[in-house]
């Protein structure tokens, strides 16, 4: 790479070398236009690993606070893959040194956080981007797809369920997981947040929520809930269920059906399928007809794919994707991110909005 290219790159920092980090890097890998200049971790030894796994013998430099890494670089870009209490100060930290920033889910644990955070994004000229990465699913963009463009009717109901296995053994390998002070609460904020996500942006805005959440099997373990169910109302008047529990067996394919008045939209894991009125699968043909005029899905490079799956499965490839996608839309004369805090708030709010409704026993509006 001549000299000439390697001044055009943008500069890269990653906050956080902890799970999801690795997804982080090998998506910055991938990429020609960025360059990853400095990791910052209190852990030391977390941030030796993961330089480790990718790039033992660079200069990439690793500081214990990312205030000190921003003292010490010019940074276009932070990645923060820390724990979720940390997302807001960090966020804003990045965004007053003028950085563009990629937030792993969820940009908030409270509305408090988030408004501080919105604040800062209203103040500042930088880009921030929530990493709900699903979205970037072939599924999900086909769903969406097909429901933008009127190929099938508006949805009249919608239901998800999400049941995947966390043990006492996953909440013993990070102290602010299981904690409401700095996870910010169970299954819903950490992995079912995602399924919420998509079930919102094709379904609708929502506008009041009723639920309750419960620890089925680790009382002893966490604070937070394993298992939760809610009832949606949507701003188009369409109803939706959502259930989400850790404390099933395993780690099942996601499900989220979409009910179109003449025919259902399933998404389970990253397959879609489209049934009939009384829920008999139709023909592929009759689902490819459809997807005929869909916008071209660029698949990932080999290798990067590859690389991917060192990640858990449930994760998929959408990082690569949501993080190519962040950089391009930083060029000149290209289109926003599409997943702005705007966007990615609303299944915070709601998964709040659920939370405060189990505490009063009442539906709570979403505002």
């Amino acid at each position: 790479m001549t000299n000439s290219r390697v001044n055009k790159q943008r500069t890269v920092a990653l906050a956080g070398c902890g799970a999801i980090a690795p997804m982080h890097v090998q998506a910055l890998q991938s990429l020609e236009s960025v360059r990853l200049v400095a990791l910052a971790d209190p852990d030391a030894g977390a941030a030796r690993r993961l330089l480790g796994l990718f790039a033992p013998d660079s200069q990439i430099a690793c500081y214990a606070s990312l205030g000190e890494l921003l003292a010490g670089h010019k940074i276009d870009v932070v990645h923060i893959c820390t724990p979720h209490h940390t997302h807001v100060p960090l966020a804003v930290e990045a965004l007053r040194h003028g950085c563009h920033v990629v937030l792993e889910k969820p940009p908030a644990i409270s509305l408090d956080d988030l408004a501080a955070l919105e604040a800062a994004v209203g103040a500042s000229d930088r880009s921030l981007g929530v990493c709900f990465q699903n979205r970037f699913n072939l599924a999900s963009q086909q769903a969406r797809h097909l429901l933008e463009t009127g190929k099938l009717e508006p949805v009249r109901t919608a239901r998800a369920f999400v049941t995947w296995k966390r043990d006492a053994a996953y909440y013993g390998q990070a102290a602010w997981r299981g904690r409401w002070a700095t996870e910010g609460g169970g299954v819903m904020i950490n992995q079912a947040i995602h399924t919420l996500d998509l079930l919102l942006l094709l379904a609708g805005r929502p506008v009041r929520v009723e639920g309750t959440i419960a620890n089925r099997h680790l009382r002893e373990e966490i604070e937070v809930e394993d298992t939760a169910e809610m009832h949606i109302e949507l701003a188009s008047g369409a109803r939706a269920v959502f259930y989400a529990t850790t404390a099933y067996g395993a780690d099942a394919p996601v499900f989220l059906e979409l009910d179109c008045t003449s025919s259902r939209l399933r998404l389970e894991g990253d397959a879609i399928q489209l049934l009939d009125r009384n829920g008999q699968p139709q023909a592929q043909k009759t689902l490819d007809e459809l997807l005929a005029a869909s916008p071209a899905f660029v698949p990932l490079p080999e290798p990067a794919a590859a690389a991917a799956q060192n990640g858990k499965a449930c994760w998929g490839l959408g990082h690569q994707r949501l993080i190519s996608a962040f950089y391009a839309s930083l060029e000149p004369g290209q289109a926003p991110f599409p997943i702005g805090l705007s966007s990615a708030s609303l299944a915070l709010k709601t998964l709040l909005a659920l939370y405060q409704s189990d505490r009063s026993g009442q539906p709570v509006t979403i505002r």
